[in-house]
């Protein structure tokens, strides 16, 4: 009897420690992996206490030894693969294999972006995601784009990639109103480019962090057009571009 409850524990032991490992594998920061820990030492621990004269004849059999070798070299190779996968994950690098290095920003670019200083930047890309060929291609080139800023590591500057005809309230709240736009914010301060390429993006970022308060005074009262009235005769429009630009 104490034999079979034994066995029955090990093998509660045996399953938690495979998914312990699966877990590690694939999942490392799904909670409850102390636990599964836990279960599999205390079932494998108690088999081996409860089962010991057992255990001893099978492993001292030519099966049994080549057995036990056979699962100490299938647990050593999950341990190996799990610590492996837990150390890419904490020291992450990165290979651009393409010809012309199109998922990297230049050297120049990287070191713009490590002396970036400030309150963080957000960089929206509306972007329609279809199959036509020009719109698709315009997308993929701004997710190449968006990946390689990402890579240099800067926690300053966030990427969000919309599409226009879903986020439709959105767009329409930036004044967006055609495909490949890009809004690059920092608070109030905005710049807006067309299909950027990375020189573009890098301006645009550095106009956005580094930019001085600048106002533009306009006088009233002496038969000036108005720039609070929507009419063929304000200034309006231009108050707003003058806003987009940062004034």
């Amino acid at each position: 009897m104490t034999a079979l409850i034994a066995r029955l524990v090990g093998l509660l032991g045996s399953l938690a420690a495979i998914v312990l490992l699966a877990s590690a594998l694939v999942a490392p920061e799904l909670p409850g992996l102390r636990t599964l820990a836990a279960m599999a030492v205390v079932g494998l621990g108690s088999w081996v206490y409860l089962d010991w004269p057992a255990l001893s004849r099978w492993s001292a059999s030519r099966g049994g030894a080549e057995s036990a070798r056979a699962v100490l070299i299938v647990a050593v190779g999950l341990g190996v693969a799990a610590t492996s996968v837990r150390l890419a994950d904490r020291h992450a690098t990165r290979w651009d294999l393409t010809p012309e290095q199109s998922h990297s920003v230049s050297p120049r670019t990287e070191e713009v972006l490590s002396r970036l200083e400030g309150q963080p930047v957000e960089v929206l890309g509306f972007f329609v995601a279809t199959r036509d060929g020009i719109t698709a291609r315009h997308r993929a080139r701004w997710t190449a784009l968006v990946a390689a800023f990402e890579a240099a590591n800067n926690p300053l500057l966030t990427f969000n990639t919309l599409d226009p005809d879903v986020d439709r309230r959105r767009a329409d709240a930036l004044g967006v109103t055609s495909n490949g736009v890009v809004i690059v914010r920092q608070g109030e301060r905005s710049q807006r480019v067309f299909v950027p390429d990375e020189e573009d993006l890098l301006n645009a970022i550095l106009r956005v962090a580094n930019a001085r308060d600048q106002v533009v005074y306009v006088s009233t009262g002496h038969g000036e057009r108005p720039l609070g009235e929507i009419t063929s005769k304000s200034l309006t429009r231009l108050r707003d571009a003058l806003g987009r630009l940062g004034l």
